[in-house]
Formats: C-alpha cells, structure tokens, sequence
C-alpha cells in the first residue's frame, strides 16, 4: 500500500499517480460530455408527451402567465420559471427551458466532482464526472418538465458547500460565507422541491456536534435557509391563513400515504399491474402482495370539500397524521412489512428512463425499437451498479467518519421520505451523493486489509438489495414488458 498523505480538508487518501493533477481541462472534459450527451438525448426524444405530473405543472405555468396568481400543492418556483419560459419564448418556451435544464445541469456534475475531490482526491473527482456524465437515469430528467433537475441545480452545490465547511478540521474553520451560501443555496432549492425541507434540521445539529465552539458560525446556515423561505412563508400565509413554510405535498402525502392502500407512481400509468403482478386466475393474492403490500382496511380519511380544498391543502392535516400513527401502532407488524416493500420502491432497478421509454411518450427515434430495447437494460443495470458501489464505498468510507455520518443522515432522510408513496422519482435527490461515492473506485488501495467486520456488513447491504429487488421482480417484470 502507498503512503497516505493529508489534503487540505484533513482528510485521508492515497497520493495522486505521477503525472496526475487535477486541472482545468480534468474537470471540463466530463462537464461537457454530460451536457452533450444530454443535447443528444433531447433531440432523439423528438416530441415528448407531458405524463402525469408534467401535465399539473404545465397547467399551473400556464394559469400564472393568465392570471398571474399561484394555488397549488408544490413549492412555486418550478411553476413560475416554466411561466417564465412560456411567456417569453411563446409555444416554443417548453423547448428552450428544457435547454435550460440541460446547460443548468453542468452545475450539478461540477458540484459532484468538487464533492468528490474532498473527499477521494483528484482521481476519485475525475471517476464521479464521467460517472455523471455517463449516468442515463439522471441525465433523462433534463429533457422532462420535472422539478427535479433545477432543484438538484441548487440544492448539490449547498451540500458542496456544507461539505467544505464541515469537513474542514482546521481551526479556525472556513470563514461562514460558506456556510451561509450553502444555506442560501438550500432555501432556493426548497422553492423547487420540498422533500429535503426537514433535512437541514439534522444537518445543523451535524454542525454543532463536530465544533460546539463554532455554534456562531453553524447557525449561518439555518439562517440562510430561514431568509429566503421568509418571503414565501408571509406570502403563504397571507394567501391561506395557515403557516406553510414552502408547500403543502408533505400534508397530502401523509392524507394519501399512510392510509392502508399502496400507491406507486412508477405504476399508475399501467392498467391493473399490481393485479396481473400479484394476482392468479382465481382471484388469490400472492404472498408478497399478503405480506408486503396489504396494509388492512384503513381509516376513513378525512373529507375534504370544494369550498376548504384550498385551504385544507396547506394544512399538515393533523387528524389524519393522528389517525395514521394510532392505525400503525395497532397494526405494527403489517405497517413494518409494507414500509419494507417501499424501500424495495425505493432502491428499485427501475427509473423513469425504463417506465416512459415508449412511443406511448416518444416521438423520436428514443422511441424505435432498437433504440429503446438498448436502453431499458443499460438504465436498470446502471442504477443496480450505482447503489451497489455507492454502499460498498460507503462502508469503505467509515475511516473518515465526519463524511461517513454526512452520507448516512442523508440517505437515511430521504429513504424516510419514500415510506408515504413510492416512487422511484424520490430516489433522484440521492443519486448525485451516490456518484460522488463512485469516485471511491479510484482509490482502491483504502480497500485492502479490511477488517472482517467490514466484509460482513457490506456483503449483508449487498444480500439486502438483491432480496429487495427480487421483492419488487413481478412488478419490474410488468413495468418493462410494458415499455419493451
């Protein structure tokens, strides 16, 4: 094994191969092979037909550019930036925010390859961008009207951020700049999405644990994220007599979730697939619908009127969180067994690449059938590998134990977020911290003479997934006969 040698964060790897620097040219490459391949795919896609909610927000883009007001569930920003769009650039504003998308995305590979050079060092930086670069599942996203794409704009480079500030081990510690930037950055992103709003509680208790002497600087970054929600928070208010610091989707998932009956929107569009999945001749139910898909009967949700449907969406919905914590406790064992069956959701093989590969959705040759037949398996075979070595390298990554417990809170929050509906879209938030765990491949010499323990445990992980993806095997097998 090599020396191993300190970076500037204080941090452990081996030293760079000779002739080896991380440059200008090392980190442009990957960059705009990304969003070439990205341009690629936007114009083989050809027209592509809005599915599910695409349709909501394009509707919603549009009642803001008639009446220039907002009701809506999500956050306003990706609303208002396809209103944008549509009302600059006319018919063709859909086209040319999905360029937008695309270009935008190079910020999201650069954040991922900073990440990783904190990390993994140079080699490991130039692995995470080609691994950005050439990841299709996530690259997909830039050519769809999704939030997804410029919510991952802002919220990968906060974490960049974050990143450098609480991985640094010198004292004093970067100036809070950094860390008020990353919380800037974050709040922006919650106009996007809101999924990771309760996120950044953990991420500043983070703080405080690693340097309770700099709690002065720490809180920088909850304040950057309180500054720019405020304006929202007091326009939402104003609107609906309710507190609602961004939107109101988490309330609704909680009234739609945790009732006793499954949803997965990878599925909504294929008619009757957890039946023909789950289902025999006769009517039976099979047992991995029994075990880990029947929740019981429920409870009766609480009704929701035309007159208070504005309102009543911007509430957290109490009654019906009480309802759902009194119904799981009294059903512990089947409540345990389907929120088993959502993380199955959530690690599965499947993206929207395989679920809307189709000409159902296509008009270009995206959607011939040599084409598509190609990338249904390239885009279930990468995002196995992914997870795969993102857990490999993470156990790996235990000997630096700041950024092994950063990457444990996060995935641990977002895999919480997927126990209300699954989807494997709630996944996408993750991906970027997964392709900075892919750049660990360039260090392999930290992966030698490990304790058995680490072996154990990673080989567990591994023994896991496969189950959780046999689990989820009827529904694959339906969701790609569907798009082959």
């Amino acid at each position: 094994m090599h020396d191993v040698k300190m970076n500037e964060t204080g941090n452990i790897y081996p030293p760079r191969p000779p002739g080896f620097r991380f440059s200008a040219r090392g980190l442009l490459i990957p960059l705009l092979l990304g969003v070439f391949i990205r341009l690629i795919l936007l114009i083989m896609a050809g027209t592509v037909t809005p599915v599910g909610d695409e349709n909501s927000y394009i509707w919603l883009a549009e009642s803001i550019k008639r009446e220039g007001t907002y009701v809506g569930a999500w956050p306003l920003g990706y609303p208002f930036t396809i209103a944008f769009f549509l009302k600059l650039f006319g018919a063709g504003g859909i086209f040319i925010l999905k360029l937008f998308q695309i270009l935008c995305s190079a910020v999201i590979g650069y954040s991922i390859i900073r990440m990783s050079h904190l990390i993994f060092g140079d080699k490991g930086a130039r692995f995470s961008g080609y691994g950005w670069a050439l990841y299709l599942p996530i690259a997909f996203f830039t050519h769809r009207v999704w939030p997804e794409t410029l919510f991952m704009v802002l919220f990968v480079p906060a974490m960049y951020l974050f990143l450098r500030y609480y991985l640094t081990n010198a004292d004093p510690p970067p100036g809070g700049l950094v860390l008020l930037g990353s919380g800037v950055l974050y709040g922006f992103a919650l106009y996007f999405k809101e999924s990771s709003f309760y996120l950044f509680i953990f991420l500043v208790v983070l703080l405080v644990l690693k340097k309770p002497r700099n709690w002065n600087k720490a809180i920088l970054f909850p304040l950057g994220v309180i500054a720019v929600l405020l304006p929202l928070t007091i326009r939402n208010f104003h609107t609906y007599r309710t507190f609602v610091p961004v939107g109101a989707t988490f309330g609704m998932n909680v009234h739609v979730g945790l009732n006793a009956h499954y949803q997965n929107y990878d599925y909504k569009h294929i008619p009757h697939l957890i039946k023909r999945a789950h289902q025999d001749h006769n009517g039976n139910w099979d047992f991995i619908y029994r075990t880990f898909i029947d929740y019981g009967p429920g409870w009766q949700a609480s009704p929701i009127n035309k007159d208070d449907r504005k309102v009543l969406l911007f509430k957290s919905n109490k009654l019906d969180t009480i309802k759902a914590i009194k119904y799981a406790l009294t059903h512990k064992t089947a409540f345990v067994l389907t929120r088993i069956k959502r993380i199955a959701d959530f690690i599965t093989p499947l993206s929207f690449l395989v679920r809307d590969l189709s000409p159902r959705f296509y008009s270009g040759i995206l959607a011939s059938d040599l084409i598509r037949r190609f990338l249904i398996p390239i885009g279930m075979i990468s995002v196995m590998a992914l997870i795969s070595i993102a857990w490999i390298n993470l156990i790996h990554l235990r000997w630096n134990k700041y950024a092994f417990i950063f990457f444990l809170v996060l995935f641990g929050y977002f895999i919480l977020t997927s126990f209300l509906i699954s989807m494997s879209r709630f996944r996408l938030p993750t991906v970027p911290f997964m392709l900075v765990l892919f750049g660990g491949l360039a260090v392999g010499d930290r992966n030698k003479n490990k304790p058995l323990s680490t072996w154990i445990i990673i080989i567990s992980g591994l023994v896991a997934m496969l189950s959780l993806w046999l689990l989820n095997l009827p529904e694959i097998v339906e969701v790609v006969a569907f798009s082959w």
